[in-house]
């Protein structure tokens, strides 16, 4: 499997049913390179719509991806510059052990959310099992393509 195609497939992927269509559907190429996804969660920073800039950490075709995320300058919440950002997402893919297919590894890291933010949002703010339905997302993605 390879993670071509992100960002335009990062709506079917999602677990939590949050993100809609990118900005720019084009697929990633390198490090440092962002991407806008447009968003919709009442639950969000603007109770419904808004967009998130990704700033892409790490690229290794087709080993890993990692991403940055940040609330979208226009749709920050006023009093709140700083306080949607400090995460990010990471696959890691890896041929299976029994040789067939890929394994995924999907990680997170809330570590640098500024404290005023995780008691405002609360951390990690996302429903119980979206890791879980992003890899089943992602596996029937694979099976189709």
């Amino acid at each position: 499997m390879k993670l071509r195609g992100f960002p335009s497939t990062h709506r079917a992927i999602d677990g939590t049913g949050w993100v809609l269509d990118p900005l720019d559907p084009n697929p990633l190429t390198e490090q440092g390179q962002r991407f806008v996804m447009n968003m919709y969660a009442e639950q969000g920073p603007t109770g419904g719509a808004y967009r998130m800039t990704n700033t892409v950490i790490e690229l290794d075709r087709p080993r890993a991806i990692a991403w940055q995320p940040e609330v979208y300058a226009d749709d920050k919440p006023e009093g709140m510059d700083d306080a949607l950002r400090g995460w990010f997402w990471r696959y890691d893919l890896a041929s299976a052990a029994n040789g067939e297919g890929t394994e995924v590894t999907l990680g997170y890291d809330w570590s640098r959310v500024p404290e005023h933010a995780a008691k405002i949002i609360g951390f990690p703010p996302l429903p119980d099992g979206h890791l879980e339905n992003s890899l089943a997302n992602l596996a029937r993605l694979a099976e189709r393509s």
